[in-house]
């Protein structure tokens, strides 16, 4: 039995590090469209032709399918194993790109140290793309290609078949298979430099002559490869034509400051390693970096693609400050200087886990921020009509209701381009007035805050409760359900129906200032006061895990003195427990029904996460004050006047306190 060499060591780090990286619940917005499509591709056996999920787009619309491979795949995937297959083969597919990089640069002779800490480096920057989608399947295609076309311009080997077959099925996976024929193109340009103005007076003797017509019937069949796919030349110019939908987040330009500060080691390596990398075996690694580097300036989604490139690139500055730089100092100060680069490496590794933590480590879905119990209720109360959603929802919706109902948009950008156009525009009430009127929506999945890019501005929300002729019917903490006053909705409007309490007005989180004065004005009049109470209790029977409706149920029970206000808040706070506003519910509800320690205790927790401490403080001295314990009271607001000496309400309060004594 053969023992692993360091070297193998190495490998199983990277390939366990990559898989637990990768290792996390599926839940991007594109996953849910490409699974159902790819479901509907498996069961007719052939590809829609026509788009076949939104009622946006006129059913005549062509529906090119750059990515139907890859949803056949996953399909497959689901059927035989469900969301944990899929979680599982997404972190295969990214410790595929780590074993990829790692024997590319171990062709290029990177030693085994400078190796690591490239790929290390790298995965741990690439994470932030990483998900169940087709473009995690391009890393591995472009980490092929990258290799062996490296290798080509290096030594003259030239891997044709795997090539073409790499690159055919690149073609029908994604519409990144566009960068295979740049490679391509880059490879069989610089080969063709070398061979004709070689270096020194002799050739060498293995060196493959490459004249003219060949590199023409080379990268003339590498290209032609890639147009076997079932739309031709749209699947290469399709990556073309996205740049100017700056309505998506990550096809905006970078922004020079985070391009800056993330380029900045890059630099730094390749400063060290600028000797090595302006040698001759090294054009065509320096030319594919600089071409995808401005491509990133241009376009967020390309930086995943130049930090594959960067991995060589980082290993050649990373083996020279090795050799070359390190063995000039003493033993002490090389001593430091590693001890300085695995604290800046965890340093990275820490803050792509801490800023990335919503991919928490697991299997199966996470649905947490989709529409889950507004869909549940559309299909229980057997809505129809014509739908709007936002584009964040549209593929979830689709998961879910086709082939019943079709929805207005979803993340498949090329075919949804006008109704997105449409909606980017939508800012003022008249602008989705013109939307609505244009589409006929009959009814609304919304989520809080829609279009409103600053604190006040007037969100959807809002503009749908202020219309008379619509009504919303069912809201829980991802979202609200809207109808139009018409007859085929009478019997959901007549049972379901919120007329008092708007959702959006009540404390979700804490870094939204709650508006409960508005529930509170109800008071002046009992029937609309009980009215709202009834709504309330409503929303949070239909989803106990709710917490807008526990927090605004807990308020009401509150202020009307109702034992049932402990109940609520313990719900909220269970949801989340470090909200401040919750546990000061809690604390407060908690002394009116004579539990003072444990209310004081809930409130001193409000007090620890709340982001204004004298506010915070003033309303435990208040509680006290109330319940009677004046010396209790009279520290807490000397802790507040401490952090705030000119609190007008804490300096009464205290005034008010020293008349009073303590009760027997």
């Amino acid at each position: 039995m053969r023992f692993p060499k360091p070297n193998d060591h190495l490998i199983l780090i990277v390939i366990s590090a990559a898989i637990l990286l990768a290792l996390f619940p599926v839940s991007n917005v594109d996953i849910w469209w490409q699974l159902k499509t790819g479901e509907v591709i498996v069961s007719e056996r052939s590809l829609p032709r026509h788009d076949i999920f939104t009622h946006s787009v006129a059913p005549e619309t062509r529906w090119h399918n750059t990515q139907w491979l890859f949803q056949v795949l996953i399909a497959l995937l689901f059927r035989f194993g469900g969301w944990n297959a899929l979680v599982l083969f997404q972190g295969l597919l990214f410790a595929g790109v780590g074993i990829g990089v790692w024997f590319w640069l171990k062709a290029r002779n990177t030693p085994p140290l400078a190796r690591f800490l490239a790929i290390t480096l790298t995965l741990v920057a690439l994470r932030y793309r990483t998900a169940m989608r087709p473009e995690l399947v391009s890393f591995i295609f472009l980490i092929l290609e990258l290799k062996w076309f490296d290798e080509y311009t290096r030594t003259g080997k030239l891997r044709f078949v795997l090539l073409l077959f790499t690159q055919w099925i690149w073609s029908n996976m994604h519409s990144s298979c566009l960068l295979g024929v740049f490679l391509g193109g880059a490879a069989f340009m610089v080969r063709y430099i070398q061979t004709a103005y070689p270096q020194g007076k002799k050739k060498k003797k293995k060196e493959t002559k490459l004249v003219p017509y060949k590199y023409w019937i080379f990268f003339g069949a590498f290209f032609l490869i890639g147009l076997i796919n079932v739309n031709g030349i749209y699947q290469f110019t399709y990556g073309l034509t996205e740049g100017g939908k700056t309505y998506i987040s990550e096809l905006k330009p970078l922004s020079p400051e985070f391009f800056a500060g993330a380029a900045g080691l890059m630099v730094l390596l390749m400063i060290l390693g600028a000797k090595r990398l302006v040698q001759r075996e090294n054009i065509f690694l320096l030319v594919v970096f600089c071409v995808f580097s401005l491509q990133s300036l241009r376009m967020v989604r390309f930086t995943a693609y130049t930090l594959l490139v960067w991995a060589p690139v980082s290993a050649v500055g990373i083996d020279l400050l090795w050799k070359g730089i390190l063995p000039k100092y003493s033993l002490v100060k090389k001593r430091i200087i590693l001890a300085i680069f695995f604290i800046l490496l965890g340093i990275s590794l820490v803050g792509s886990l801490y800023f990335q933590r919503y991919k928490s480590f697991g299997l199966g879905k996470n649905d947490s921020s989709y529409p889950v119990e507004a869909a549940n209720f559309i299909i229980k109360e057997n809505l129809r009509g014509v739908l709007f959603n936002p584009f964040s929802y549209g593929g979830y919706l689709l998961w879910r209701f086709y082939p019943e109902r079709k929805i207005f948009l979803d993340g498949r950008t090329k075919i949804n381009d006008t109704a997105l156009e449409k909606m980017a525009q939508c800012r003022t009430e008249q602008d989705w007035q013109r939307l609505f009127s244009d589409y006929g929506f009959t009814y609304a999945i919304i989520p809080y805050n829609l279009q409103a890019p600053k604190p006040g501005d007037i969100t959807l929300g809002e503009i749908l409760w202020s219309w008379k002729d619509w009504r919303l019917v069912f809201w829980d903490d991802n979202a609200m359900v809207f109808v139009q006053n018409r007859p085929e909705y009478a019997s959901v409007i007549e049972k379901y129906e919120y007329q008092l309490i708007m959702p959006e007005y009540l404390p979700y989180d804490k870094n939204l200032r709650s508006n409960l004065a508005l529930v509170h004005r109800l008071k002046n009049d009992s029937h609309l006061w009980r009215r709202a109470g009834q709504e309330l209790s409503q929303s949070f029977k239909a989803s106990p895990r709710h917490f807008r409706a526990a927090m605004g149920s807990g308020f009401w029970c509150r202020i009307e003195n109702d034992p049932r206000a402990v109940e609520m808040y313990r719900a909220a706070t269970s949801i989340f427990s470090r909200h401040p506003e919750a546990l000061l519910g809690l604390g407060i509800s908690l002394i009116q029904r004579g539990s003072y320690e444990e209310g004081i205790s809930a409130m001193m927790d409000s007090v620890r996460y709340s982001t204004s401490k004298p506010d915070a403080l003033y309303n435990v001295a208040l509680a006290q004050y109330k319940a009677g314990r004046f010396k209790d009271c009279r520290k807490t607001l000397g802790k507040v006047l401490r952090r705030d000496p000119d609190y007008q309400a804490a300096l009464n309060l205290l005034k008010k306190t020293r008349m009073k004594r303590e009760p027997n």
